[in-house]
């Protein structure tokens, strides 16, 4: 799935998709935007692009297969992908942040 512009896979397309294979349930392009630091036009780009490998419902998108999530998880570090999931829900939290 890699683009022939490596920029662009590092900088748009590997965290929209890494942040997709954490994702235990759907989730919208305004999350991904929130989560990726993208713009939702980038998202949306991300999303057609790999529209094969996803599930879209209601404008809501999750990698298809989970053996496709595990493959990036042991190819890619999710591990920063956690954490700021963890520090966007922990912002809403008054208080916490």
């Amino acid at each position: 799935m890699r683009n022939a512009d490596s920029e662009h896979f590092a900088t748009v397309q590997r965290p929209a998709a890494c942040f997709l294979a954490i994702s235990r349930e759907p989730v919208s392009g305004d999350q991904l935007a929130t989560w990726t630091w993208l713009n939702l036009e980038a998202v949306l780009a991300v999303v057609r692009e790999w529209r094969e490998l996803l599930d879209e419902r209601n404008h809501r998108y999750r990698i298809s297969h989970r053996s496709s999530a595990e493959f990036l998880d042991a190819q890619e570090s999710l591990r920063h992908c956690h954490e700021q999931v963890a520090r966007t829900a922990s912002a809403k939290i008054p208080g916490v942040l």
